[in-house]
Protein backbone atom coordinates (compact mmCIF):
# COMPACT_ATOMS: atom_id res chain seq x y z
CA UNK A 1 0.00 0.00 0.00
CA UNK A 2 1.26 3.46 -0.86
CA UNK A 3 1.89 5.83 2.03
CA UNK A 4 -0.82 8.29 3.04
CA UNK A 5 -1.50 10.86 5.72
CA UNK A 6 -4.68 11.54 7.68
CA UNK A 7 -5.89 14.70 9.37
CA UNK A 8 -8.63 14.76 11.99
CA UNK A 9 -10.52 17.89 13.03
CA UNK A 10 -11.81 17.35 16.57
CA UNK A 11 -14.77 19.62 17.21
CA UNK A 12 -17.70 20.27 19.50
CA UNK A 13 -20.96 22.15 19.17
CA UNK A 14 -21.79 24.41 22.08
CA UNK A 15 -24.64 26.93 22.20
CA UNK A 16 -25.27 26.37 18.49
CA UNK A 17 -21.68 27.37 17.69
CA UNK A 18 -18.91 25.29 16.14
CA UNK A 19 -15.68 24.98 18.13
CA UNK A 20 -12.56 23.16 16.92
CA UNK A 21 -9.55 21.85 18.77
CA UNK A 22 -6.15 22.89 17.39
CA UNK A 23 -2.85 21.50 18.61
CA UNK A 24 0.58 23.09 18.96
CA UNK A 25 3.40 20.79 17.84
CA UNK A 26 6.21 20.47 20.37
CA UNK A 27 9.21 20.54 18.04
CA UNK A 28 8.02 22.91 15.33
CA UNK A 29 5.65 24.90 17.58
CA UNK A 30 3.13 25.51 14.80
CA UNK A 31 -0.60 24.86 15.12
CA UNK A 32 -2.47 22.16 13.25
CA UNK A 33 -5.18 19.55 13.62
CA UNK A 34 -4.43 15.96 14.63
CA UNK A 35 -2.40 14.34 11.84
CA UNK A 36 -0.29 11.31 11.09
CA UNK A 37 0.57 8.62 8.62
CA UNK A 38 -1.09 5.32 7.91
CA UNK A 39 0.67 2.28 9.36
CA UNK A 40 0.83 -1.33 8.22
CA UNK A 41 -2.29 -2.40 6.38
CA UNK A 42 -4.51 0.37 7.78
CA UNK A 43 -7.02 2.15 5.62
CA UNK A 44 -7.45 5.91 6.12
CA UNK A 45 -10.41 5.53 8.51
CA UNK A 46 -8.49 3.12 10.75
CA UNK A 47 -5.48 5.42 10.72
CA UNK A 48 -7.66 8.40 11.67
CA UNK A 49 -9.12 6.59 14.69
CA UNK A 50 -5.64 5.47 15.80
CA UNK A 51 -4.06 8.92 15.35
CA UNK A 52 -6.87 10.59 17.29
CA UNK A 53 -6.32 8.13 20.15
CA UNK A 54 -2.52 8.50 20.08
CA UNK A 55 -2.49 12.29 20.04
CA UNK A 56 -5.44 13.06 22.33
CA UNK A 57 -6.14 9.85 24.32
CA UNK A 58 -9.66 9.81 22.88
CA UNK A 59 -10.08 6.15 22.05
CA UNK A 60 -13.84 5.81 21.73
CA UNK A 61 -14.47 7.67 18.49
CA UNK A 62 -17.74 6.35 17.10
CA UNK A 63 -18.75 9.45 15.18
CA UNK A 64 -15.94 9.93 12.68
CA UNK A 65 -17.00 11.96 9.63
CA UNK A 66 -15.12 11.46 6.39
CA UNK A 67 -14.64 14.85 4.74
CA UNK A 68 -14.35 15.45 1.00
CA UNK A 69 -11.10 17.38 1.46
CA UNK A 70 -8.10 15.46 0.13
CA UNK A 71 -4.75 17.20 -0.24
CA UNK A 72 -1.33 16.22 -1.54
CA UNK A 73 1.75 16.61 0.62
CA UNK A 74 5.31 16.63 -0.77
CA UNK A 75 7.47 13.96 0.86
CA UNK A 76 10.21 16.41 1.78
CA UNK A 77 8.17 17.55 4.79
CA UNK A 78 8.47 14.09 6.37
CA UNK A 79 11.52 13.01 8.32
CA UNK A 80 11.02 9.28 7.79
CA UNK A 81 10.42 8.86 4.07
CA UNK A 82 13.62 6.94 3.35
CA UNK A 83 11.83 3.59 3.10
CA UNK A 84 9.31 4.76 0.48
CA UNK A 85 9.66 3.84 -3.18
CA UNK A 86 11.85 6.23 -5.12
CA UNK A 87 8.95 7.15 -7.43
CA UNK A 88 6.85 8.60 -4.59
CA UNK A 89 7.03 12.39 -4.52
CA UNK A 90 3.70 13.34 -2.91
CA UNK A 91 1.28 11.44 -0.71
CA UNK A 92 -2.46 11.98 -0.22
CA UNK A 93 -3.84 13.42 3.00
CA UNK A 94 -7.38 12.28 3.82
CA UNK A 95 -9.46 14.49 6.13
CA UNK A 96 -11.90 13.52 8.85
CA UNK A 97 -13.80 15.31 11.59
CA UNK A 98 -14.78 13.92 15.00
CA UNK A 99 -17.30 15.37 17.43
CA UNK A 100 -15.59 14.98 20.79
CA UNK A 101 -18.00 16.98 22.92
CA UNK A 102 -17.29 16.49 26.60
CA UNK A 103 -14.34 14.20 25.90
CA UNK A 104 -11.23 14.65 28.04
CA UNK A 105 -8.15 15.40 25.97
CA UNK A 106 -4.75 14.27 27.23
CA UNK A 107 -1.96 15.38 24.92
CA UNK A 108 0.69 13.07 23.55
CA UNK A 109 4.40 13.85 23.77
CA UNK A 110 4.13 15.42 20.28
CA UNK A 111 2.29 18.54 21.49
CA UNK A 112 2.85 21.48 23.79
CA UNK A 113 -0.76 22.55 24.15
CA UNK A 114 -4.17 22.71 22.54
CA UNK A 115 -6.93 25.26 22.24
CA UNK A 116 -10.64 25.00 21.62
CA UNK A 117 -11.53 27.95 19.39
CA UNK A 118 -14.09 29.03 16.85
CA UNK A 119 -13.22 28.64 13.13
CA UNK A 120 -12.12 32.26 12.58
CA UNK A 121 -9.59 32.02 15.41
CA UNK A 122 -8.45 28.60 14.20
CA UNK A 123 -7.75 30.03 10.74
CA UNK A 124 -5.45 32.59 12.32
CA UNK A 125 -3.52 29.88 14.18
CA UNK A 126 -3.29 27.11 11.56
CA UNK A 127 -0.14 26.84 9.48
CA UNK A 128 -1.14 24.58 6.59
CA UNK A 129 -3.59 25.38 3.81
CA UNK A 130 -4.86 21.79 3.89
CA UNK A 131 -5.97 22.34 7.49
CA UNK A 132 -7.75 25.57 6.51
CA UNK A 133 -9.49 23.90 3.57
CA UNK A 134 -10.76 21.02 5.71
CA UNK A 135 -11.90 23.54 8.34
CA UNK A 136 -13.82 25.44 5.64
CA UNK A 137 -15.58 22.21 4.66
CA UNK A 138 -16.44 21.36 8.27
CA UNK A 139 -17.81 24.86 8.85
CA UNK A 140 -19.98 24.64 5.72
CA UNK A 141 -21.31 21.25 6.81
CA UNK A 142 -22.07 22.73 10.24
CA UNK A 143 -23.89 25.69 8.69
CA UNK A 144 -26.06 23.27 6.68
CA UNK A 145 -26.80 21.13 9.75
CA UNK A 146 -24.82 18.17 8.39
CA UNK A 147 -22.61 17.49 11.42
Amino acid sequence: MRPFQVMILPFKIDSDSLWVYVFQRKLEQFWQFVAGGGEGGENPTQAAVRELAEETSISTCTNLIELDTVSSIPINVFENCHNWDEDIFVIPEYSFAANISDAGIRLSHEHLSYRCVQPDAANQLLKFDSNKTALFELEQRFNLGKV
